[in-house]
């Protein structure tokens, strides 16, 4: 099972101020960073467990889940079945054993990572309050000694399901952004700065 750290937007205006005979080849902001340029678009929310879930399926986190799942549940139930079917014929109390030993790890597979997946879930959303600004350029997540960045240079991933925008970072850190916290007027800017400064996730 992989280790991911889950976390948890903003309107801006992308309008240029020029002095008087200043042209926009020689922008007024120019040698600026995106932090003085803009006023960072700001995000306070706080994950709920239906939300924190549907990060962790999509993280892929199990590795017995989703086709694997489907495939060895499959080889259980035919396993399964091949020891009822002796049992029957030979009254062989091992097959019967066997047969019940199949259903129950079928079951496991299933209702395993389930479970966890539940637990973990819990403690992500616990009431934590996330901070979000995000810039052209970078996220930043949090203040103070907390405070991390996710730059927007292509190295980390984007992906939209369940009315959440989702960064994956290189460092298998996530960082999980409801619409709901979201004015809908800055949608459309906070979806391009992050198209824009990210690959498309690939699942």
């Amino acid at each position: 099972m992989d280790t991911f750290n889950i976390y948890g937007s903003f309107g801006y205006d992308q309008m240029a101020f020029f002095p008087d005979g200043v042209g926009a080849a020689e922008p007024f902001f120019k040698g600026l960073s995106c932090e003085e340029q803009y006023a960072g678009i700001k995000l306070s929310y706080t994950l709920n467990r239906e939300e924190a879930m549907a990060c962790l399926k999509r993280a892929h986190i199990y590795k017995t889940v989703g086709r694997r799942a489907w495939l060895e549940t499959g080889i259980l139930i035919v396993a399964a079945a091949l020891f009822f079917v002796s049992f029957g014929l030979y009254q062989g109390g091992y097959n019967l054993a066997l047969g019940i030993l199949s259903l129950a790890v079928a079951a496991a597979v299933w209702l395993v990572p389930y479970l966890d997946m539940r637990k973990r879930a819990g403690e992500i959303a616990g009431g934590r309050k996330i901070e979000v600004e995000i810039y052209p350029d970078e996220v930043v997540v949090g203040s103070g000694e907390g405070q991390w960045e996710i730059p927007l240079d292509g190295t980390s991933s984007f992906e939209e399901f369940d009315d959440l925008m989702v960064l994956f970072t290189p460092k298998n850190a996530i960082l999980a952004m409801p619409m709901r916290a979201m004015e809908p007027a800055v949608i459309a800017d906070i979806q391009g700065m992050l198209i824009a400064g990210c690959i498309p996730e690939k699942r």
